[in-house]
């Protein structure tokens, strides 16, 4: 894409403004200097920058009434602050989907006010995915989109397999802790029919029977969930450790040219941060996930089992309300990211 030559809607809202002037460089935005979602663009020419959202030009900048300009890449967002004295002036804002084209946009400016010409490689592909569209994760060239999850499901499978005598044994004790929370409830029952309402029977053993039986199954649960606390907490750890070694070994035979493309902090950050989250999903969501619905599956077939129209009076409404939650997920999920984005 020629990142040098405006398109004509673009340059139609500069060609009042540009008095014969060429523009360098040009690049698109989505974030407006308030940090509200805005499209628009950046044009720079040999003196000035100019700014448009919404094919409305916002402000031109002198580029020499600036002292020097600083490039801000933070974690959702970039900027380009120019400083004037002891003053800051925000030029520009863009998110995470624009930020390569941003550096570019700063290393020309900055080379400008050197009183240097700026040499842009004009053919500098979009990092977007060919197939969809959408933009590529952050310092990848991958698409999310577009990914084989299940292939690479499957290989998180086989590089797990060191670990596979673990999970077995959590998934076992999936088994005991949702028998536990089943028995549970025929304990009460007893409890409550057998003992509490007809108490005049005194039937003191019975009911002594099924205080034991509750305790024990209360503590038989707790015991079960430190057991798989602990396993799961190794297991995790032990595919972190290998995962880390293994990108470790990937990094180390990575050309020197590769290197040179990337910042140690994001090579770090591939080996930290990124395998102790995936440890932190096995260890807290996915174990919990599975137990909530491997007992959801087996109380709907012991419902059924025990009675079926009330069983169905509780599945009938499910639908509806599926459709709520499925509705609202992704509202709630658009705000929570926009409020990420913000912060």
């Amino acid at each position: 894409m020629k990142y040098n030559k405006l398109p004509l809607e673009y340059e139609a809202c500069l060609f009042s403004h540009l008095n014969g002037e060429e523009v360098i460089y040009y690049t698109k935005t989505d974030l407006n200097e308030r940090l509200s979602y805005q499209e628009g663009f950046i044009a720079v020419t040999k003196s000035r920058i100019f700014v448009a959202y919404d094919k409305r030009l916002e402000a031109i900048y002198n580029i020499f009434d600036f002292d020097s300009f600083e490039f801000l890449e933070l974690q959702t967002s970039g900027a380009i602050v120019g400083k004037r004295g002891d003053e800051d002036y925000v030029i520009c804002r863009c998110s995470m989907e624009y930020i390569s084209l941003f550096s570019y946009l700063y290393n020309a400016i900055t080379e400008i006010l050197a009183g240097e010409v700026p040499i842009i490689d004009t053919d500098e592909r979009e990092r977007r995915c060919e197939k969809c569209g959408r933009a590529f994760s952050r310092r990848t060239n991958v698409c999310l989109n577009c990914l084989d999850k299940r292939g690479i499901f499957k290989r998180l499978f086989l590089i797990a397999r060191p670990c596979w005598p673990l999970y077995g044994l959590i998934i076992f004790t999936f088994f005991l802790n949702s028998a536990i929370m089943l028995v549970n409830p025929y304990v009460n029952q007893i409890l409550i029919d057998d003992c509490l309402r007809n108490f005049q029977n005194k039937n003191v053993k019975l009911l002594v029977l099924c205080v034991i039986a509750m305790a024990l199954l209360g503590i038989s649960s707790t015991l079960i969930s430190i057991l798989r606390s602990v396993v799961t907490t190794k297991a995790s750890s032990t595919l972190s450790r290998d995962l880390k070694a293994l990108l470790y070994e990937k990094i180390q035979n990575l050309s020197i040219s590769s290197l040179d493309n990337r910042k140690v902090g994001d090579l770090m950050n591939r080996i930290n941060r990124d395998t102790n989250r995936l440890q932190r999903f096995i260890q807290d969501v996915l174990s919990n996930g599975v137990n909530e619905i491997f007992l959801l599956v087996c109380v709907a077939i012991l419902l059924f089992f025990l009675n079926y129209k009330m069983a169905l009076l509780i599945v009938v409404p499910m639908p509806f309300v599926f459709t709520i939650v499925y509705r609202l997920r992704h509202k709630i999920r658009r705000r929570f990211q926009v409020e990420k984005r913000l912060n």
